[in-house]
C-alpha cells in the first residue's frame, strides 16, 4: 500500500492481521510513534518497508523481527540509539533519520547474509568497527554524512563482494586501506563528466533494491560512477561537467521532443480542416462519400439483422 494515504496513524485494521509476511507502508503520510501493538503483530514479517514517512520516537531494543530479511525505515524521524541488529536481515536501510550514538555496538550481529547496509544521513559518531569486515556477503556500505571518526579500518578487504563504500562527509582521517584499491592507472578523463545518460535525479533510495529474491541484486536510480576504491595513484579530472547541467540538457531535449510531437498533432488536424473549409467543393465530395459510406454500413446492418431474424423465426 505504498504513497496510499493512511496517514497520520496507523490503520486499526492492521491491528487485527494475522500472518503477515510482507508490508509496504512507505510514503503513506504516517506520523508520530509506531504503537507498541505494532510490533506484537511484525514478528513474521519478512519484508518491511515504513520509509518516507514522519514516523519519529526510539526503536524497541532489540527489534521483534525474528523473521525479516527486507527493513527499510528511511527518510523518518526516528532518534536515539539504533536498536541491535537481527542476524537474519539482507537487506537494512536507516538513513536519513536522527539516530545517534556510536556504530560499534549496533553492529555484533553481522551475519554473512548481510548484503546491503545504510545507515547515512544520521547522527553517528565513533570508528567504523573492525567487526564490520567479518561480512563477507556485503555489497553496499553507505555510512555517508554521519560523524563517524579514525580511519577505515583494513579488515574491510574481508568484505570480497563490495562494490559501494560511501563514507563521505564525515571526520574520517588517514590513508585509504591499500587492501580496497584496484589497479587503474592514469588520469580519470574530464569527459566522464559528460556522460549525461547516468546522470538521473535521485526520486528514490539511492541504491533501490527490488524484488524478494535477494539472491539477485538490481539497481535503479543511481548517479554512482564506481571505481570500485579507485587506487591513489589516480588523479582527479582537471574538469567535469556538473551533474546538475547534464539533468537540466536532458530536460531541455524532453521538453522540445514533447513540443514537437504536440506540433505534428495539431498540425495533422487542423491542416485537412482549414482545407476542407477553404475548398467548398473537396468539401463537398469529402461529406458526400461519408454520408454515402455511412448509410452503406447501416444498411448492410439492417439487411444482415433482418436475414438473421428471419432464420430465427422459421426454426422450430
Amino acid at each position: 500500500m505504498a504513497s496510499f494515504l493512511l496517514g497520520p496513524s496507523f490503520p486499526a485494521w492492521l491491528k487485527y492481521q494475522s500472518n503477515l509476511s510482507y508490508l509496504d507502508f512507505s510514503n503513506a503520510s504516517l506520523s508520530g510513534s509506531i504503537p507498541s501493538w505494532f510490533w506484537d503483530i511484525s514478528g513474521g514479517l519478512n519484508s518491511l518497508n515504513l520509509s518516507f514517512n514522519q514516523l519519529k520516537g526510539q526503536l524497541p531494543n532489540p527489534l521483534n523481527l525474528q523473521e525479516v530479511a527486507f527493513l527499510d525505515l528511511s527518510s523518518n524521524l526516528f532518534e536515539g540509539p539504533i536498536p541491535l541488529l537481527l542476524a537474519g536481515i539482507q537487506v537494512l536501510d536507516l538513513s536519513d533519520n536522527r539516530f545517534s550514538g556510536p556504530i560499534a555496538k549496533m553492529i555484533s550481529g553481522f551475519t554473512q547474509f548481510w548484503i546491503f547496509l545504510s545507515f547515512a544521513g544520521n547522527q553517528l559518531i565513533g570508528e567504523i568497527p573492525d567487526s564490520i569486515g567479518q561480512t563477507f556477503s556485503l555489497i553496499i556500505i553507505d555510512l555517508s554524512r554521519n560523524n563517524l571518526s579514525g580511519s577505515i579500518p583494513s579488515y574491510m578487504a574481508n568484505c570480497r563482494q563490495l562494490q559501494v563504500l560511501d563514507v563521505q562527509n564525515n571526520n574520517l582521517s588517514g590513508e585509504f586501506p591499500g587492501s580496497l584499491e584496484n589497479e587503474s592507472e592514469g588520469i580519470i578523463p574530464a569527459s566522464l563528466g559528460d556522460l549525461k545518460s547516468m546522470a538521473q535525479p535521485e526520486k528514490n533510495n539511492r541504491y533501490l533494491f527490488y524484488g524478494t529474491n535477494f539472491g539477485r541484486h538490481y539497481y535503479e536510480e543511481s548517479i554512482v560512477v564506481n571505481i570500485k576504491a579507485g587506487s591513489q595513484r589516480c588523479d582527479y579530472p582537471t574538469s567535469a561537467g556538473t551533474t546538475e547541467s547534464a539533468i537540466a540538457d536532458g530536460y531541455s531535449v524532453d521538453k522540445w521532443f514533447y513540443l514537437a510531437v504536440g506540433l505534428v498533432f495539431a498540425a495533422g488536424i487542423l491542416v485537412p480542416c482549414f482545407i476542407l473549409i477553404v475548398q467548398r467543393t473537396w468539401s463537398d465530395v469529402c461529406f458526400s462519400f461519408v454520408d454515402k459510406t455511412a448509410n452503406g454500413l447501416l444498411y448492410w446492418g439492417q439487411e444482415t439483422t433482418a436475414f438473421f431474424k428471419s432464420r430465427g423465426d422459421h426454426n422450430p
